[in-house]
C-alpha cells in the first residue's frame, strides 16, 4: 500500500467542533483492490490535548474542553498483509473565555462596625491558564467598596435601627482581555443586642 492523498495540516482554534476527516481515499494498493484496505488504529501524540477514533470511513478528531496546543495524528491500514501510516499535525490556538462562577464568601455584616470593615472575599472561575482577574462595582453606591483583588469592605458606618437591613450590589469580575462576569448579591445587615 502506499500514500495517495496525504493529510493536510490543520490550524484550529481551541473549543471549535470535533474534526470528521474522510479518510477513504488516503491510501492506495496496486497490488490489491482499494476497497481491501482497513484501518487499524489512529493515535493522537497529545491524548489530552485531542483524541481520535475510526468511524466507518472517517476519522474523528476529538478535542478537549479548553485545551490547546500542538497534537501529531497518525493513521494506520492494512491491506495485503502489510502495514501502512501517514501523519499529520493539529495546531490548536488558544482562545480567550469569558470568567465565571462568580461567587461571595459571606454577605452578612453585624450594625456599628468601622468603616473599613471587612464583609467577604468575591471570586471567580477562569479556565484560562495564567488568567488575571480583577473585581469592581458597577454602578457603585458609596456604601461598599471593592478592591481589584476582590474584597468586598464596608465604606459607611452602618446602624440597624436607622438602616435598612438589605442591600444589593452587583459585582464584576473581568479578565485581562476584557471578558467579564456580573452577578447580583444581597447584603444583610444584622442586628446586634446593645448594652444601655
Amino acid at each position: 500500500p502506499f500514500i495517495l492523498n496525504q493529510l493536510p495540516d490543520l490550524n484550529i482554534t481551541e473549543d471549535s467542533n470535533d474534526l470528521q476527516i474522510p479518510i477513504i481515499n488516503i491510501f492506495s494498493d496496486t497490488d490489491n483492490d482499494d476497497n481491501d484496505i482497513s484501518f487499524i488504529e489512529s493515535n493522537s501524540s497529545a491524548p489530552d490535548i485531542a483524541r481520535t477514533t475510526i468511524v466507518d470511513n472517517y476519522l474523528i478528531v476529538s478535542l478537549q474542553p479548553n485545551k490547546y496546543g500542538y497534537s501529531t495524528i497518525t493513521l494506520k491500514a492494512q491491506s495485503g498483509g502489510k502495514e501502512i501510516q501517514d501523519s499529520f499535525s493539529v495546531t490548536i490556538e488558544a482562545v480567550n473565555d469569558a470568567p465565571t462562577n462568580i461567587t461571595l464568601s459571606n454577605s452578612n455584616i453585624s450594625e456599628n462596625q468601622p468603616v473599613g470593615t471587612s464583609i467577604g472575599q468575591i471570586n471567580a472561575d477562569d479556565v484560562d491558564f495564567n488568567s488575571s482577574l480583577s473585581f469592581s462595582l458597577v454602578n457603585p453606591t458609596g456604601l461598599f467598596s471593592l478592591s481589584s483583588t476582590g474584597l468586598l469592605s464596608t465604606n459607611s458606618l452602618f446602624d440597624f435601627e436607622t438602616n435598612s437591613s438589605n442591600y444589593s450590589i452587583l459585582a464584576r469580575a473581568i479578565d485581562e482581555h476584557g471578558l467579564y462576569v456580573e452577578s447580583t448579591f444581597s447584603i444583610t445587615l444584622e442586628n446586634v443586642v446593645e448594652d444601655f
